[in-house]
């Protein structure tokens, strides 16, 4: 004769309800996620806006103006050539 062991009835409740619970928190962490990802991008976008409005304030970002400086070659006179 082979006996087969059995799941109590209250653990099997028990399993049952925490599967059920699983479930829904797994769900609630899938529509968690969604929100997050939403907000991101509604953060990426607002943060784009900033950027726009600030360059309408400021302008566009300016660069310190270069100023070229060229060393000019002294030309002598003849009379002051040495020989």
């Amino acid at each position: 004769m082979q006996v087969v062991p059995t799941t109590p009835p209250s653990l099997k409740k028990q399993l049952e309800a925490a599967q059920e619970a699983n479930s829904q928190l797994q769900q609630e962490n899938g529509n968690l996620q969604a929100q997050v990802q939403a907000q991101q991008i509604q953060m990426t976008q607002l943060q784009q806006q900033i950027t726009q409005l600030r360059q309408q304030i400021n302008g566009p970002a300016q660069q310190p103006a270069r100023i070229s400086v060229r060393r000019r070659r002294v030309r002598r006179l003849p009379s002051e050539s040495e020989d």
